[in-house]
This record gives C-alpha cells, structure tokens and sequence, in this order.
C-alpha cells in the first residue's frame, strides 16, 4: 500500500505542473537567487547574525499582516513548528550569511541550489522508496553538478568553509522541507510559516544583539535587509488568490486548512482495509518539487 501511494503521489507531482506552474516556480527561482545579492551588500555594513534576525524579523512582522496567518494552531504542533523554524530558517540564514563573507555570491546562490536535491533525497528515505530510474540520473546529475560548482572555487580554507556551511544550509533545507509539507499541510501554510518565523527570530536575538555592537549603519545594507523577506521561503505561498500554481490545495491559496481540490480526481476512490488511515503525512513529502511545499 506503501508504494501505490507513492506512486500516486508521483503521477500527481507530474499531472500538476501546467505552464503556468513552471512560470511561476521560474520566478521563486529568480526571487531566491535574488536574495544572495541582497546578503552581499548587507554584508557591507552588518554583521551575518543581525543579517539574518532582521530578514526573518522584518518577514514575519509583514506576515502577520496578513490575517490567515494569525489563525491559531493547536499546541501539539508548536514543537514540530518550532524544530521547523531552527532549520528551515534560523541556523541556515545564519550559515548563508556568514559563509558569503568567504565565498562569492553567484558560488552561494548556485551551490545552495541544491536544496531540493536533498529535498528529493531525504523524501526517498522518509517514504523508504527510491526514486524512478530518470529521477536517479537526475540526482546524480545535479550532485555532480554541485561538484563541479564548488571545486573551482575552494581554493583556500576560508573558501572551503564557505563551501561546506552553504552546503550545510541545503542539507537542513532538504529536512525542513519534508517536515512543512505535511505541517503546513494540517495547520495552513502561513500560520505554520508565521510562527516558524518567530521562533527563528527570537533564537537568533541574541547572537543579533552582539552582531549590531559589531555592525555600522550603511542605508544600502538596510534596504538589502529590508528587501531579503521578499525572496524568502514563503514567496510561493504568499501569491494573490487565484495566482498560486494548480498544485496548490486551496487551503494554502490563502492560508486556511482546507485541502479541497482543484479539480475532481477521475480516478476512482481506492480502497481501504479495515483501520486504514489512507496517506501518511510522510508521503506528502515525496511530492517532490511541487509548489508551495
């Protein structure tokens, strides 16, 4: 049963992705990559920890505008929320910021694009099913990739450094974005991404707190600062109503729970045995990709 749920979440991670979706996950893309340029001139005046507490504060102060994100979230899910936040935001903001002191901003941007290459590969391991035979040679092919990426660029230990954190932050992306799929999946997307915010915010305070005793003001590092939040994790799923790809349950178009689909399956309902409780949440996470996850 395991694996014809995987399946199925396969043909449904193909069947979702229409023009626009690709248009759409093309401009994350730009608007991520963006975000390593907006690091680099923060770089120039402010330390990496107050770098990293000001995107996520300033994020999560703009987040809480919106007001399905203030919706509340049951207690049991704070510890889930809040092991959420240290990885998908605190500890790898941080390990960007400092590692592009050493390292150049289109090697950061490229080698963190690794992301979701270990996205796929800690979702293999979660649903214990390995990935079709095109999607191996995919991995293999952006892991090699990677490998080209960083070689020319370690030339000394501080470049190697700055490798290796940036590649640690794709790591804990890779779990982190296994863990909000089903998360955000139960709560609504942005009351899960409000709250992992701050969580972020407050476990790097203090660290932000003795990077600003070490930092000098400079207005082109406060507007790169202020710009970050715009290219953060959340962008895809802060999309207008009706602009967020058709992969997106309807609950996440505007922040609520509902999982209503877009369209009715045309497949028959399979059948479940007897104490069945269908899907586990772990195989969201096999969606590889999808937007909004």
């Amino acid at each position: 049963m395991r694996a014809t749920a995987v399946e199925q979440a396969r043909e449904d991670a193909r069947a979702v992705f229409a023009p626009r979706d690709w248009a759409m996950l093309a401009g994350t893309a730009v608007t991520w990559g963006g975000s390593f340029l907006f690091i680099d001139l923060g770089l120039e005046h402010f330390a990496p920890p107050l770098i990293a507490f000001g995107r996520i504060a300033i994020g999560a102060a703009t987040l809480a505008l919106i007001p399905a994100a203030r919706q509340p979230v049951p207690r049991s899910a704070w510890p889930q929320i809040a092991l959420l936040g240290l990885k998908w935001m605190a500890i790898p903001f941080l390990l960007l910021a400092v590692a592009q002191q050493w390292i150049d901003t289109g090697v950061a941007g490229m080698v963190n694009a690794s992301a979701p290459l270990f996205t796929a590969l800690v979702g293999a391991l979660l649903v214990r099913a390995l990935p079709s035979r095109l999607q191996g040679i995919g991995l293999v092919l952006g892991f090699l990739g990677v490998v080209a990426i960083s070689l020319p660029s370690v030339e000394g230990g501080s470049n190697l450094l700055g490798v290796l954190l940036v590649l640690s932050a794709a790591v804990l992306y890779g779990f982190a974005f296994n863990v909000a799929a089903p998360l955000q999946g139960r709560h609504g997307s942005l009351p899960v991404t409000l709250r992992a915010m701050f969580v972020a915010a407050v476990a790097l305070l203090p660290a932000a707190f003795l990077g600003a005793l070490e930092s000098s003001f400079g207005w082109s590092s406060l507007v790169a600062v202020v710009a970050l939040p715009g290219g953060g994790r959340g962008a895809r799923c802060r999309l207008p109503r009706g602009a967020r790809p058709s992969g997106c349950p309807a609950g996440d178009r505007d922040g609520t729970r509902r999982r209503v689909p877009d369209k009715p399956s045309r497949r028959p309902p399979a059948r479940r045995r007897q104490g069945s409780r269908g899907v586990s949440p772990r195989l969201s996470s096999a969606r590889w990709l999808i937007p909004c996850r």
